[in-house]
């Protein structure tokens, strides 16, 4: 079962990246033009926080409303991947904080 869940939250993640990517390279365009599709691999790294607003982030590049296809992607995305995901890891970093106490 967690090869599965490895697999689905994997999945999700390369999809919401490939959102984010695109959503970067249109609101890069507006300015570059062409360029767009070059310097996204330097504006995305600073636009990454960005990931955790992502529809509405789309939507004020876009200018339009919110996607709600691209909501629900990233809701699921959020709710499965990235809060269980931190929850777990932060709670192994207590644990082991709490353990290696000097």
């Amino acid at each position: 079962m967690t090869k599965i869940m490895q697999v689905f939250f994997f999945t999700f993640s390369v999809l919401v990246a490939l959102i984010f990517i695109g959503t970067v390279i249109e609101l890069l365009k507006h300015w570059v033009g062409f360029l767009a599709y070059f310097l996204w691999l330097l504006a995305a790294p600073l636009l990454s926080p960005a990931m955790f607003i992502l529809p509405w982030f789309d939507a004020w590049v876009t200018g339009s409303e919110v996607n709600q296809r691209l909501f629900w992607i990233w809701a699921v995305w959020m709710v499965f991947a990235v809060v269980p995901y931190g929850a777990i890891s932060g709670y192994f970093a207590f644990k082991k904080s709490l353990t290696h106490a000097p």
